[in-house]
């Protein structure tokens, strides 16, 4: 989106240039006001405001409605001042405005409302924290750690008692060994069935291998005849060449002159017609797949990534020796925050889990078992053994959960108690954890608002950008991405040019043959027509001559004259085209036989197919059957089982001992749920602390952020003391880089203003920037502004006359000097 003109409130018309325009002779209060046009323009925000807009070749008054329609981003920033740029430093003016001082004053009011705000909200979460607090230590009151352990011992008593009550209730019985059921008739029948079905099934088999060899032999005679024939027509060709290279005399002159026959019509060359389908074929099949080659462009991509990757190593080596380098900060910060979470772990009461308690209450009733059979003379060395291993994997298990004795654990169970240096230590790693967090935010805004820093990062987005054309995404290895880039290379594709060689060769008009397609469909056109001709020649030779004389057809279509017995050849290869059609009747009498008896096997083993599929229907209708028969003698049986399963339940449901430890399993599981609801809201209380103790350093950090920010702005209302009407002077202090790191932060500029909407980028302002800068090197900026113009607008607001001249000889193709009431220059 570009501003092509702006219509001021005294009534005059500013017409911009669509690249570069320089907008000078304006007073400052003026100025202060197009600037706040542009970047409510670029903002969306035109109301009270109007003029004119292009966006993508089509212009667009600026009116609300309009303006809306090309979702123009909120926060766009599009003004750079002096102050912003490397190297600038702005000098103090004594005149200074009172407006500035309203407005930071303002400000100042603004941020200490926030701060008593942020206030009341810490001392609101403390007092919730105190609350929770209490509450945890209510809900650890209630907890039972032998809940558990009561309930699986209560759950196990049920268990043996029902086995027990079903061991009385099926008493002691002797069964007699079963004895295997004789056949039935339709099993025999039916095995007799299967024995049937694989002796067809073996026959059936052996017909399909032999058919399967006979085929094969039939196919391998119908070749030999195929080929023998192709060998008698070669035979016949050469006898008809034969006979008419023999022409018969005549003794009597012609008695009157015959008249002059008509040349015979040349034929194409066989050869000539096999290039031409071969042409077509090659044109029709394209060009060969390209070979894959490196991406030049991704390679001198990838080198200006690797620049940039040693020049932002370079900078965090100056960041680190400033004592800026966020990344220690991290380190650090990752180690207090494992510091905290040990000391926030040890801050809490030591529970042990069900699976250990019960562990370490077996070990110690080994223990106590054992202890006194040590000095029995049968069991002693045994007891001596099974104690001591006993009690190492005790004083492991108890040591593992801080616990020096038996006794020791048991009091941790009834009364947890946690080590008042705990809490401590947990503050502590707090107040740390803090601290260090506010570090690094310091250190990252230091970061962000150095120079250099937004000129890396104006770089960065720039190559990745460039390097998501090319590779569609983002690897994590973007260099090494662009060095693996394969293209396709260039093929060369002659196969049309040379195929209308061949056909302008052949006499054949290829001026309408464009295109490949129209050339391919010429060339099919000329092979159809020669195939034709050769048809009509071969047609024309084998119509036979009526001379009144007996004829022989001969090989090829030809004819010769029975003047010799049945047993006489007039040449050798007359015989040779005898025996060769004899041999070619034989096979074909043997491939006839063949054939026939291939259709009486055939026959055969359709016959033995039926037959099996006939007995497959019988064996399928006893399975069914004896299925069925099955099915309602399981059924009776499942009854009987279920009546006896139903008689037996009722028998173990009413012993008295497992009743008796039925009830006592509900208890324990009214205990154990009471245990459980009581570990839920301790888990509940544990989150909600959590999440109230992180709400708390989110407040203190940003109370603290609130206090610096506040501290800073009232030294800068010390310091000004109100703003100046006129913007102040300058002080240009450029490094051995001169102007390059300014004209890097432009193009990180530019680079955030490009396709920020639908409607495309939005115009860059400078209010002024370059003002006290040396003519050479303002030159040398607006250079880079021409090229800036090409992608977003450019308006430089100012008088400054290096910028003036340096606009004026442009010419207005390429940049515009703008006055209010004057015609562009």
């Amino acid at each position: 989106m570009r501003i092509l003109r702006l219509d001021l409130d005294t009534g005059d018309e500013l017409d911009l240039h669509p690249y570069v325009t320089v907008l000078g002779g304006l007073d400052p209060g003026a100025q202060s006001r197009i600037i706040e046009s542009f970047s409510r323009i670029a903002r969306g925000d035109v109301e009270g405001l109007s003029g004119l807009v292009e966006a993508h070749g089509m212009l667009v008054e600026i009116d609300p409605v309009r303006v809306a329609s090309l979702e123009l981003p909120s926060d766009a920033d599009v003004v750079v001042e002096a102050e912003q740029l490397p190297g600038a430093t702005l000098l103090a003016d004594a005149d200074t405005e009172s407006d500035r001082d309203r407005e930071m004053r303002g400000q100042i009011t603004s941020v200490e409302g926030d701060l008593a705000r942020i206030d009341d909200e810490i001392h609101r979460v403390a007092d919730q924290l105190d609350h929770r607090t209490v509450e945890l230590d209510e809900a650890r009151r209630e907890l039972d750690e032998f809940a558990v352990t009561a309930h699986e011992a209560a759950l196990r008593a049920v268990d043996e008692a029902e086995s027990l009550a079903r061991q009385r209730a099926h008493g002691e019985h002797d069964h007699p060994p079963a004895v295997p059921p004789e056949p039935s008739p339709d099993a025999q029948h039916r095995e007799q069935l299967a024995s049937e079905l694989a002796e067809r099934r073996r026959r059936h088999d052996d017909f399909e291998t032999l058919l399967d060899e006979e085929r094969l032999g039939l196919l391998q005679l119908l070749e030999q005849l195929e080929a023998e024939r192709a060998t008698l027509d070669e035979l016949r060709a050469e006898l008809a060449d034969e006979a008419s290279a023999v022409e018969p005399a005549d003794p009597s002159p012609p008695l009157e002159p015959e008249s002059e026959s008509e040349p015979a019509e040349s034929l194409p060359d066989r050869t000539a017609m096999a290039e031409v389908e071969q042409g077509i074929r090659e044109v029709l099949a394209g060009p060969p797949e390209a070979e894959m080659v490196p991406s030049l462009p991704a390679a001198a991509l990838a080198d200006q990534v690797a620049a940039h990757r040693q020049r932002q190593r370079e900078f965090e080596r100056d960041l680190a020796e400033r004592g800026l380098d966020p990344g220690a900060v991290r380190a650090r910060l990752t180690e207090a925050r494992s510091a905290e979470a040990e000391a926030a772990e040890a801050a809490e009461p030591r529970t042990v889990p069900p699976e250990d308690d019960r562990e370490i209450e077996r070990l110690h009733d080994e223990v106590i078992e054992n202890v006194d059979k040590r000095n029995s003379r049968r069991h002693g060395r045994e007891a001596t053994r099974v104690y001591e291993a006993a009690s190492t994997k005790l004083e492991v298990l108890l040591g593992r959960y801080g616990f020096p004795t038996y006794a020791s654990y048991l009091m941790g169970r009834t009364m947890p108690t946690v080590d008042e240096g705990a809490h401590q230590r947990h503050d502590e790693a707090q107040r740390l954890v803090a601290q260090l967090e506010r570090e690094l935010e310091e250190v990252i805004a230091a970061v962000e608002s150095d120079p250099h820093a937004r000129m890396l990062q104006a770089e960065r987005e720039q190559l990745w950008s460039a390097a998501k054309e090319l590779l569609g995404e983002l690897p994590e290895d973007v260099e090494g991405a662009l060095r693996r880039l394969r293209v396709p290379g260039q093929v060369e594709f002659d196969a049309p040019d040379r195929l209308r060689d061949r056909l302008r060769r052949l006499g054949v008009d290829i001026a309408n043959a464009a295109t490949s397609a129209s050339l391919v469909e010429l060339a099919d056109q000329w092979l159809t027509d020669a195939n034709a001709a050769h048809d009509r020649a071969e047609a024309l030779a084998s119509t036979p001559v009526d001379d009144g004389l007996p004829h022989v057809r001969l090989p090829g279509g030809f004819t010769a004259s029975e003047t010799k017995g049945p047993n006489q050849v007039s040449s050798p290869l007359e015989q040779r085209v005898i025996e060769q059609e004899a041999l070619v009747e034989k096979l074909l009498q043997r491939s006839i036989e063949l054939d026939a008896e291939l259709t009486d096997r055939e026959s055969e083993s359709e016959h033995l197919a039926a037959e099996i599929a006939s007995i497959e229907a019988d064996l399928v209708g006893l399975d069914e059957a004896h299925a069925s028969s099955r099915t309602l003698e399981a059924e009776r049986e499942a009854a009987a089982t279920s009546s006896a399963e139903a008689a037996l339940d009722t028998r173990i449901n009413s012993d008295p001992a497992v009743v008796s430890a039925r009830e006592q399993a509900a208890l324990t599981e009214a205990r154990l749920q009471r245990h459980h609801g009581a570990v839920e809201r301790v888990d509940r209380l544990h989150a909600a602390i959590g999440e109230l103790r992180r709400s708390e350093r989110a407040l203190t950090a940003e109370r603290d952020s609130l206090r610096g920010d506040l501290e800073a702005m009232r030294a800068e209302s010390s310091r000004l003391g109100g703003a100046g009407a006129p913007l102040p002077a300058v002080e240009w202090q450029l490094t051995e880089e001169g102007v390059g790191p300014i004209e890097w932060y432009l193009l990180g500029r530019v680079a955030s203003l490009r396709s920020v909407s639908p409607a495309g980028s939005v115009p860059l302002v400078l209010n002024d920037a370059f003002r006290g800068l040396p003519s050479s090197e303002v030159e040398s900026l607006c250079d880079a502004l021409a090229r800036i113009g090409e992608t977003v607008q450019v308006i430089y607001l100012g008088d400054e006359l290096a910028v003036t001249d340096w606009a004026q000889r442009q010419g207005l193709d390429h940049a515009a000097v703008v006055r209010p009431g004057q015609p562009a220059m």
